[in-house]
């Protein structure tokens, strides 16, 4: 975080330079043309006083003793009174000149004013043509850089016949540049400082919270998921830090379920190997008992064999089993979603689970809508789902007894139940019957392997239902109590085919 406060200082710090120095000469450019034109407004004013003087007092005979002696201290007093040179040209009809008469550095000059330069020459006539006017066409010869200003001496009202010219050096303006660029230097410095003070400050500023997300993102690198940024801010480093404090929540949550699934995943492992246990030590004791001839009856020995196939089948069941609902949970393993009736599926089942009843002489009553119960899912899927079912009741419920299926159609979706008569399922075990492995310990299960009931739940998760489970009570006439009198699974599945789909297959 140093490398970017020291980058985020020198960006500040060179924006702010350039800025400054960007501003500084503008602010001096226009101060420079600022001064200038108030200067040649001041002389202007100055020039049109001057003449309005001579116009007024000096009407007479310009190169008479007495009246350029009037001038010549007139000029005199110009030169100890104002900070400028002065000259007074005349237009000498007689000769058809131009004349200086007077000027503060040769108050008796003489000079014949077309000798002066010609665009300095120029200036004069726009003057006795009436036009104030300023320039620095004096320059090359007065020997220096002069602000020139020229206004005409009026003879009456409109006759012009001198001109008044002030002539100030543009150094005299140097000491004004320098005060104002002093000034302007002292100020700039001023700011730079300021502005590098509160540079650093909001560096610091912006790098303490990604600093702070920083050691965050350290503290979540190493498994702390408790940790968070604490930054509240209404800006986009706000919106990162919330991003991050909601990264530590789904870390912790995923944490939490991944120690969830590991404890899942040993006591699964664990779970198989005690189902396996009980198989093998059959098979491996009753291979011993064969291969140390312990055994050779051949009734015995029959009996044997056929302890280790019926204990080889358990396990290829369980394997069967646990592939299958290793399938079903694996997302990325795909069912199917053919258009089917409900109807049908129930009618298949139940003629199949017929088969399997009629061991224990058990009956299967249905009651099945009129309509097919137009459904998108896997056929084969469903009509397992049921067996499962059916193979369940099957095993708890007494000989002779029945057991019922029910198919029912409402404005939400479809609802199976699988109802029977049987002992019902233990209390302890309704909460989690839908987990592996569970299973009841009766002599009616001897051949389960626990996982039937799992696999019936996440089929029914795939297509988008829900199963729950549940005991049957009916009053005892003799004792006034509830006792248990079976067990029912509800299935919910969605209606998920549109009109169309339903016209089409009907």
């Amino acid at each position: 975080m140093k490398k970017i406060a020291v980058k985020l200082f020198l960006y500040f710090v060179a924006a702010l330079v350039s800025l400054s120095i960007i501003l500084g000469g503008v602010f001096f450019l226009l101060f420079k043309n600022h001064v200038i034109k108030n200067n040649t407004e001041l002389m202007t004013k100055k020039a049109e006083s001057i003449a309005k003087v001579c116009s007024d007092n000096f009407t007479g005979n310009f190169f008479h003793f007495d009246q350029r002696n009037d001038y010549v201290s007139f000029i005199r007093w110009l030169d100890e009174t104002e900070d400028t040179d002065a000259w007074i040209i005349v237009y000498a009809e007689n000769s058809n000149k131009l004349l200086i008469i007077a000027d503060t550095e040769d108050p008796w000059s003489h000079k014949d004013a077309s000798s002066l330069p010609d665009n300095a020459y120029s200036v004069i006539m726009n003057v006795l043509n009436g036009k104030t006017t300023s320039s620095e066409s004096f320059s090359s010869a007065l020997g220096t850089r002069t602000l020139t200003v020229g206004a005409p001496i009026y003879v009456g009202a409109n006759n012009v016949f001198g001109v008044v010219l002030l002539h100030s050096p543009v150094s005299n303006l140097q000491d004004v540049y320098k005060s104002g660029l002093l000034i302007l230097a002292m100020s700039l410095m001023i700011a730079l400082i300021l502005s590098i003070i509160l540079s650093l400050v909001f560096s610091w500023r912006f790098t303490k919270p990604l600093k702070m997300m920083r050691n965050t993102a350290v503290a979540l690198a190493e498994k702390d998921y408790t940790a968070k940024t604490g930054i509240k801010r209404k800006d986009e480093l706000g919106e990162l830090a919330s991003s991050m404090d909601t990264l530590s929540d789904v870390l912790a949550v995923a944490d939490k379920e991944q120690a969830e699934y590991e404890n899942l995943r040993r006591e699964y492992v664990a779970n198989v190997s005690h189902e396996l246990r009980t198989p093998v030590t059959v098979i491996k004791s009753s291979l011993e008992a064969l291969n140390d001839e312990v055994v050779t009856d051949p009734s015995e020995v029959r009996q044997y064999y056929k302890e280790m196939l019926t204990e080889a089948s358990v396990m290829q069941d369980m394997v069967n089993d646990l592939l299958e609902l290793s399938r079903l949970q694996n997302t990325h393993f795909d069912i199917r979603h053919d258009i089917l009736s409900l109807r049908d599926v129930a009618s298949d089942a139940s003629r199949a689970a017929a088969k399997l009843c009629a061991e224990k002489n058990i009956s299967i009553r249905k009651d099945l809508p009129d309509t097919p119960c137009i459904f998108k899912g896997d056929y084969a899927r469903l009509r397992q789902l049921l067996l499962i079912l059916f193979d369940n009741a099957r095993k708890f419920s007494p000989e002779g007894s029945a057991v019922s299926l029910t198919l029912s159609e409402n404005n939400e979706g479809y609802t199976f139940t699988v109802q029977d008569r049987g002992t019902g399922i233990p209390p302890e075990n309704l909460t989690n019957i839908f987990e592996r492995f569970v299973k009841s310990q009766s002599s009616d299960n001897k051949t389960g392997t626990g996982l039937g009931l799992a696999i019936a739940k996440e089929t029914v998760t795939r297509h988008g239902g829900t199963i729950k489970a549940a005991n049957v009570e009916k009053d005892n006439p003799e004792t006034n109590d509830k006792e248990i009198a079976g067990a029912i699974f509800t299935i919910e599945l969605p209606k998920n085919c549109d009109d169309s789909e339903i016209e089409n297959i009907e």
